[in-house]
């Protein structure tokens, strides 16, 4: 490393606590990529790591400053984290349990004229399901005001004298009385506790590092103003002047001029799949190795596009910001289906699930064929329906003569498939009576190792939440499946053997070390404003 380089590094270590402005922000070198920049800081401070919080922009930069780490060699890593975990504390309610008060509060009102601001349809005679969804829509709405630190009430008063205040007002009267129904259950809502500036420091953390994340959100400002620990903010650039106490680039910083590279080219493309195919060409124009190109989308279908155009050239590349919905929310809704109604058509949809197989004593593609060969026959539709075709089946056999061997082989086949069709609806509704038995909570618990053996959806953490307030909401095993379905999010997909190439984001670019940098996606709609 340069030494001027190494001495913009050093700066700031001979100062400590988070009070001043100059004390907090330390500059470093902007010639070379934030990845291997803060990669060495780290790395010479590898003795203070255990105790060290590092807040970074996204789950992918984390992961890339982790492993970067990893390949310098042996050490204890320190806690990374995305700046929405300062807004966490652990006496917090989950979302879930959000969600949930949201629900009983939303089904108990009985007037909605008090509230025609904001609702001026009533949501009255919509099903059952229709106060979930409004549910998880208002506890988003608070999450998106969490950035800032506001509350409900406290974004409705700054609405005062616009044309939208009394919607807002009329929200903020909800959610005063969630805050109540919370308070009964002995929860208190991260928004109130954001809005209160409380975060739970860990005995732990002896320093906290903000390291490329170029806007923080206000309110995670107020939980760092209040840090115990000292705070440090790197920021790479040439000029101190052009960012705030907190790294946010200043005005001036955004008006200043780059010079184009000697390499840079603008290419028009006519459509996602033509931008994918022009990207590999300009990678191959150049003649670099994977490890040094740096690649960025803006754009999720443009993304999908260069995943495939590159993997078809050889160059397997991942998209960390693909997702997937685990296999489990198939099978929970096909259960869900079961539960309300115990038909041939219900049991064939669980028979297209692997984790059924338990429930049943294996077989389940023999037991889905003969139960589709019946259905189509036969035309059945229950267990019963099969009951009674049996009997018609076996009284039609035993009328038969000698000579009818044939026949008597087929209807013999078709009673097998009616033992073995009925064998099957009856495991099932065994498992059914078991899981009605004791409760949604302790139903579930029994279930979940037979069709998610590795808890791959992460359910147990999701009843263990939850299990005290079956006892407060008073809810069938119908409603409960369904608020678990809607409380499964999806999972980031895993990278594939051998990749040689990932697409980021616009903010995991700034982590990226590579020379030859490909950008795609600067789409109408998908270019950052502030970008």
């Amino acid at each position: 490393m340069a030494e001027a380089e190494q001495g913009e590094l050093e700066q700031g270590d001979l100062l400590d606590g988070a009070g001043s402005f100059r004390d907090r922000c330390e500059l470093v070198s902007w010639a070379r990529p934030f990845h291997d920049v803060f990669g060495e800081w780290l790395w010479e401070r590898k003795d203070r790591l255990p105790g060290m919080l590092v807040i970074v922009p996204t789950g992918q930069s984390g992961r890339r400053i982790r492993q970067n780490l990893a390949d310098r060699g042996g050490v204890l890593a320190p806690r990374v984290r995305m700046p929405g975990y300062l807004l966490e504390s652990g006496d917090s309610a989950s979302d879930s349990i959000e969600i949930l008060a949201w629900v009983e509060l939303l089904e108990g009102v009985s007037d909605w004229s008090v509230f025609s601001e904001a609702f001026p349809n009533p949501p009255v005679g919509e099903g059952s399901g229709w106060a979930l969804g409004l549910a998880k829509s208002l506890v988003e709405v608070r999450v998106s005001l969490l950035s800032v630190g506001l509350t409900i009430q406290q974004a409705a008063s700054r609405m005062r004298g616009t044309v939208d205040h009394g919607r807002w007002e009329d929200l903020a009267v909800l959610e005063k009385e969630v805050e109540r129904l919370l308070q009964g259950w002995e929860q208190t809502s991260r928004s109130r506790l954001a809005a209160e500036g409380t975060f739970r420091w860990d005995e732990g953390i002896e320093e906290v590092v903000i390291a490329g994340v170029p806007d923080l959100p206000p309110a995670v400002v107020r939980v760092l103003e209040g840090c115990p620990r000292r705070v440090r903010v790197l920021v790479a650039g040439d000029d101190r002047a052009d960012f705030d106490e907190w790294g946010r680039p200043l005005a001036q910083w955004a008006e200043r001029e780059i010079a184009w590279p000697q390499e840079g080219s603008v290419t028009l493309a006519s459509d996602a799949r033509d931008q994918a195919e022009k990207a590999v060409a300009k990678v191959a124009e150049g003649g670099r190795p994977s490890d040094k190109v740096a690649m960025g989308s803006a754009d999720e279908g443009v993304t999908r596009e260069l995943v495939r155009a590159f993997g078809e050239q050889g160059w397997p590349v991942y998209d960390p910001g693909s997702r997937r919905v685990p296999a489990l929310v198939g099978w929970l809704s096909a259960w869900r289906s079961y539960l309300l109604r115990q038909g041939v058509s219900q049991v064939m949809d669980l028979l297209g699930f692997p984790a059924t197989g338990a429930l049943v004593g294996g077989k389940r593609a023999q037991r889905a064929v003969s139960l589709s060969r019946l259905r189509d026959q036969y035309l059945v539709r229950s267990k019963e329906d099969l009951e009674r075709a049996r009997v018609e089946i076996e009284k039609q056999r035993e009328c038969l003569g000698e000579e009818e061997e044939r026949v008597r082989s087929a209807l013999t086949r078709t009673l097998r498939d009616m033992e073995l069709s009925l064998e099957t609806m009856e495991s099932l509704e065994q498992c059914l009576q078991r899981f009605m038995r004791d409760g949604f909570h302790k139903g579930m618990a029994e279930l979940l190792p037979y069709v998610d053996r590795e808890d791959e959806a992460a359910v147990a953490d999701w009843l263990e939440e939850t299990a005290n307030l079956a006892l407060e909401v008073k809810r069938g095993h119908a409603f409960w499946l369904e608020f678990l379905l809607s409380c499964l999010g999806s999972q980031v997909v895993s990278a594939p053997q051998g990749r040689v190439l990932d697409v980021h984001g616009w903010l995991e670019l700034f982590y990226e070390p590579g020379e030859h940098l490909v950008v795609c996606g600067l789409n109408e709609g998908k270019v950052p404003a502030h970008g």
